[in-house]
């Protein structure tokens, strides 16, 4: 990429081919209040104006030298922008909106306006382009399409509520002329049917006067139809029911009776009975009654005649009932024997389905096509489905591979070609939807049908699956065993069972401390060993079959020997095998000889080393508390006499020797933790912390310390050393901060057999590459100038917690405090004693 030269007068532009365009100020003068932006002929930004950057988020340093493309946001505009610069290099100009991605992430709406700069030879050099943020514009157009979208949809839903209330105004238009029609097209047929009716038809006015009649009326009452309009319904019936007519006629004029019988009189007198249903109509735009009146004489006569052939049946029927009741009782009798029978029947099937679905046995019928019949619990789990579901069933690829399948319907054939029971080679199966895997062991045999008809086969499959597993675990277990025993150097392993047969005899010590190994394998204990020890190693076999463990130790021509006498259990804890394990531990014998004499003389080393240091340390603080104080009367009494160097020498002395006092005393107190034993005793850390802090009070004090102490346990300790202990670690926590207020925290969490302590404090910290160094005698991480002491604070801290059989350690995070850790076990007490 071309750098490009930027001044206040112009911009040079430095091209591919080398040739180089500039543009002044004063040609882009006008455009100085919108963004602007100069990219060369790879796209490269080489000059940004401030509103530019103002609208992206960035400063011009940030971004001249980059790719515009960096700062277009997303993959399809990065595609427009190249594809924009492509028609620049055809010198063409135009403007485009574009989302471009601010520094801070957001994006932002621009539209650019480019055009391609030329230099004098006609080469394309770059692009200058102009840029506008068009946010608020996207925002009122998108605002414009949503209204436009709305005002669209709005005109399209009254559009189509107005053609569908035009529809329906047709419709309306449409069903107001059919009804017209169908108007009198029903006057007409009212008309046709009422004057053709069979039945005498009244049309009749609420008050009881007939308005109308049909003809069938007529010949009703034997007259015409001028005799009948305008006479009442009393006119036409018997004196005697005047009465009752004027009780119902109410109930019928308001609907509440619309069917009923009664009796209707001719001209001459003649009473008719008759049947008489009543509707209301509209007659002639008044309210009317619909009356249709039907002569019911023929079914009167009728009915009395049956009446009297149901009276005459009936005695027949009593006749014939008495009959069939004692038939039917005899029946009654026949079926409950029967049901009896077939209850029986039911609860021996139902007995016999519990057995067959209660054995882990897979049992079922098949027909000769091999359509399962019948299937018990076991086959259907293994199909994962019920046993009634199985019926109708065939075994398919969904759940065996084709050769399995092969096999099944070979097995089948063989059955039905058979007189008896066929008993198939142990068989691996798997059903290839649910995964379950089984070992069966195959018996199929072929019987008749319940009709007698076919033959079927019955199939009864029994799982060996725990046996096979069994069996392949005792193999592999007996595998596992003898590679055991080869690999166990200087060993021999003996492994017998309940008749103290041996079944494994292996390992490089078989042949040399017992007959060879063909000689056992196979052999009772009887056969393998000398009659004289026979009655006694059977008596240790036999405990070992008890479940009786023991170890002994032998010796065997020179040879020390271990042997190890073991039962053998399964998973249940039930012994299967007895086992003797022998080592040869001669060579262990020396090395512990060899240990124990080196231990002896390791201990009386370290008696002699403690007790040297502690005489060393107590007879070297005379010598230097005489030169410390022959130092300071010196300088007490020449003080005016010796100049200032000599005092300074003087001060050099002194401090010296106390500085080595005190590393003798520290030096003193370290070997009296482990040379000077004391005893165990039952301590309240509560109280004992107490002490310490009062002993440090005066530092805390002048420091300004804050120290919180959570409740601390009650253990068997040695007070003294947990004394030092404590007060070792809250002074560097007290002493090693720089500014800060000192602040330090004491804790203690219980653990299974110990206590874990801490001391958190806001010191200046360690670094992790102390952590091993700072617990060595005489090790310090800061000169004595800047943090007094001697170094043997936390040395002493690390054997006080080891005696008490814990560990310490510590977690820091530089100038932001340490916590150091230790632990004190809940048996120091029972150690100190061992």
């Amino acid at each position: 990429m071309a750098e490009t030269p930027f001044t206040d007068q112009c911009i040079s532009i430095t091209g591919d081919s080398g040739a180089q365009i500039q543009i002044r100020f004063r040609d882009v003068v006008e455009l100085i209040n919108e963004g602007i932006y100069c990219v060369n002929s790879n796209g490269v930004l080489v000059f940004v104006n401030e509103k530019f950057c103002k609208s992206i988020g960035y400063n011009a340093s940030e971004i001249i030298g980059k790719p515009i493309f960096d700062m277009v946001y997303g993959e399809e505009n990065v595609r427009i922008s190249k594809a924009k610069l492509d028609l620049r290099r055809k010198g063409i100009s135009d403007s485009y909106d574009i989302l471009m991605r601010k520094k801070n992430g957001e994006s932002v709406w621009l539209r650019l306006s480019g055009k391609p700069l030329i230099d004098g030879s006609g080469e394309f050099m770059g692009v200058i382009v102009l840029t506008t943020e068009i946010a608020r514009q996207r925002r009122l157009e998108e605002e414009l399409i949503y209204a436009k979208e709305d005002l669209e949809s709005k005109v399209i839903a009254r559009t189509r509520q107005l053609s569908e209330a035009n529809q329906m105004l047709n419709e309306e238009i449409k069903e107001r002329k059919m009804a017209d029609v169908s108007l009198k097209n029903s006057e007409k047929r009212f008309r046709d049917i009422f004057n053709n009716s069979p039945d005498a038809i009244y049309i009749e006015s609420p008050e009881g006067i007939i308005l109308d009649v049909n003809e069938a009326t007529c010949r009703l009452h034997e007259a015409n139809r001028e005799d009948l309009i305008g006479k009442t319904i009393f006119d036409i019936s018997p004196p005697e029911i005047h009465d009752k007519i004027r009780k119902s006629q109410p109930k019928v004029i308001d609907g509440k009776l619309s069917k009923f019988e009664s009796e209707s009189i001719t001209l001459s007198g003649k009473r008719v009975p008759i049947e008489v249903s009543a509707a209301h109509i509209d007659f002639k735009g008044h309210r009317a009654l619909l009356v249709h009146v039907r002569d019911i004489s023929d079914r009167l006569r009728h009915q009395e005649l049956l009446e009297k052939l149901n009276s005459d049946l009936e005695e027949k029927v009593k006749e014939r009932t008495k009959e069939l009741q004692e038939v039917n009782q005899r029946m009654q009798m026949e079926i409950a024997e029967k049901e009896k029978i077939q209850d029986e029947l039911q609860r021996q099937k139902d007995f016999l389905r519990l057995i067959i679905d209660s054995t882990p046995n897979m049992i079922f019928v098949k027909d000769e096509h091999g359509k399962y019949l019948l299937a018990n619990e076991s086959v259907a789990n293994f199909y994962n489905v019920t046993p009634a579901e199985m019926e109708g069933h065939y075994d398919s690829e969904d759940h065996f591979t084709q050769q399995e399948l092969n096999e099944f319907k070979e097995q089948d054939q063989l059955a039905l070609d058979s007189t008896k029971e066929v008993q198939f080679p142990d068989q691996n199966i798997i059903n290839r939807e649910t995964g379950e895997q089984l070992w069966i062991q195959m018996v199929k045999k072929a019987i008749p049908s319940i009709s007698g008809n076919e033959t079927n086969i019955l199939g009864v499959a029994t799982d060996i699956t725990a046996v096979k597993m069994a069996k392949e675990e005792i193999r592999l277990s007996e595998q596992l065993y003898r590679e055991i025993a080869r690999n166990l150097p200087k060993a021999a392993m003996f492994i017998f069972d309940k008749e103290l047969k041996y079944i494994l005899a292996e390992g490089p010590l078989v042949g040399i401390v017992s007959k060879p190994k063909n000689e056992i394998e196979g052999k009772t204990v009887y056969d393998s060993i000398r009659e004289s020890d026979r009655e006694r190693v059977k008596q240790i076999y036999y405990n070992i079959l008890d479940g009786e463990s023991s170890e002994t130790e032998q010796t065997f021509f020179e040879r020390s020997l271990k042997v190890y006498h073991l039962p053998i259990r399964d998973d249940l804890g039930e012994i299967i095998y007895g086992m003797v394990m022998v080592f040869d531990i001669s060579d262990l014998k020396g090395v512990q000889r060899e240990l124990e004499h080196r231990a002896t003389q390791l201990q009386r080393s370290n008696e002699e080393l403690e007790r040297f240091a502690y005489v060393a340390s107590h007879d070297l603080q005379g010598p230097l508390r005489t030169i410390a104080s022959y130092l300071q009367l010196l300088e007490l009494r020449y003080k005016n006499k010796l100049d200032p160097e000599a005092i300074e020498f003087i001060d050099f002395s002194v401090n010296g020797a106390k500085r080595m006092q005190q590393l003798i005393l520290d030096l003193l107190n370290y070997s009296k933790i482990s040379s000077v034993p004391k005893p165990f005793v039952k301590t309240n850390l509560n109280e004992l912390v107490k002490q310490v802090l009062k002993g440090l009070n005066s530092t805390i004090k002048a420091s300004h310390a804050e120290v919180s102490v959570d409740s601390l346990p009650e253990l068997v300790v040695e007070p003294n050393h947990l004394y030092q202990l404590f007060q070792n670690l809250i002074d560097n926590s007290l002493k090693f901060v720089k500014n800060d207020k000192p602040k330090v925290k004491i804790s203690a969490i219980e653990r299974d057999d110990e206590w874990e302590f801490s001391i958190t404090d806001n010191g200046i910290g360690i670094r992790e590459e102390y952590k091993d160094k700072i617990f060595m005698i005489f090790q310090r991480l800061h000169s004595v100038s800047e943090y007094p002491g001697t170094g043997v604070g936390l040395a002493i801290c690390k054997k006080v917690v080891q005696l008490h059989g814990g560990r310490i350690w510590f977690t820091s995070v530089s100038d932001n405090g340490t916590t150091f850790y230790f632990t004190i076990s809940k048996h120091a007490g029972e150690a100190e004693k061992i």
